[in-house]
């Protein structure tokens, strides 16, 4: 967000999420100047890395925290808030990490969350807690995947308790993978099979960068072979391109299979064609939705 944004944002009806003082200050100065009333939230960085079972970093958590302001910078800008004529606090926002497998970080957030704005006597209308719900991938991690119902179990007191000081108090969720991931699925079909080093390698006719760029190699997405065999080999699934980096799935036991067989990759909903690419030759998958029973494109 700059200065130059703001108009164009402002026509649109957005709502502003202020990310650090600076955007704040931008933000200050334009209503100020053109005497325009705006309601805000504030985003937060909790400082939170989920840990895995063995208590360890979770290889999918970011270590490099840039999102969002620090408990100290956010009472900076709410005091600033309560002096200001123009810019009034709507409400706070967290995101701790996407696909946050440990249970005791979705407590523990919540917490530091509701014990800030009681320890500060903030006011506001909503709460929203970003995305993170997780799904079913293959790990080489040690994780278990919790149900949304274990993780609104560890979240719950805390939020009773912010609900009593606010009755009227709106709880925002984003749980786009949560969603998006388990409906859609990619259909690719064997083109060669190899072996090296006694293991079997098999090529589809899709790639990492046109089908599944956002999600490989930090997870693998579950597989299925469409093939009639009643024995299951382990294989080493690979894509359509010369890149030593198109691999869709360095180990999986699926059915025997043989050149022409289908792969099915089900949790393919969320980050896989969002952000594919012809790169190396990559050819681009068709999508399709069943809409009423029927397949359409």
């Amino acid at each position: 967000l700059d200065v130059a944004d703001i108009p164009f944002l402002l026509q649109s009806k957005v709502n502003f999420i202020v990310d650090s003082i600076q955007q704040f200050e931008y933000l200050k100065r334009y209503c100020k100047f053109n005497q325009i009333k705006v309601k805000i939230g504030i985003r937060i960085d909790l400082g939170i890395i989920p840990k895995d079972k063995d208590k360890k970093p979770a290889f999918y958590a970011s270590h490099k925290r840039f999102a969002g302001n620090t408990f100290e910078e956010a009472i900076l800008i709410i005091n600033e808030i309560k002096n200001d004529l123009n810019i009034s606090l709507d409400g706070l926002h967290f995101h701790t990490s996407s696909q946050n497998t440990d249970l005791e970080s979705w407590k523990k957030q919540m917490r530091l969350v509701v014990d800030f704005i009681i320890k500060n006597k903030i006011t506001l209308n909503y709460l929203n807690i970003g995305g993170g719900f997780p799904i079913g991938y293959f790990y080489s991690g040690n994780f278990n995947i919790p149900k949304i119902e274990e993780i609104v179990n560890e979240m719950e007191p805390s939020f009773t308790q912010l609900k009593d000081l606010f009755p009227d108090i709106t709880l925002v969720i984003e749980p786009g993978r949560f969603i998006s991931g388990p409906a859609g699925i990619i259909i690719s079909e064997i083109a060669s099979e190899k072996v090296r080093n006694s293991t079997k390698i098999l090529t589809l006719k899709d790639s990492i960068f046109s089908a599944q760029r956002n999600v490989c190699p930090v997870y693998e997405l579950p597989v299925v072979s469409l093939s009639s065999s009643k024995h299951f080999c382990n294989y080493m699934l690979v894509g359509s391109t010369a890149s030593s980096q198109d691999i869709l799935n360095s180990k999986v036991r699926i059915r025997k299979s043989k050149i022409g067989d289908k792969i099915v990759f089900l949790q393919a909903g969320a980050y896989t064609t969002v952000r594919s690419t012809n790169f190396a030759g990559a050819r681009k998958i068709k999508e399709f939705m069943i809409r009423n029973g029927k397949l359409t494109n």
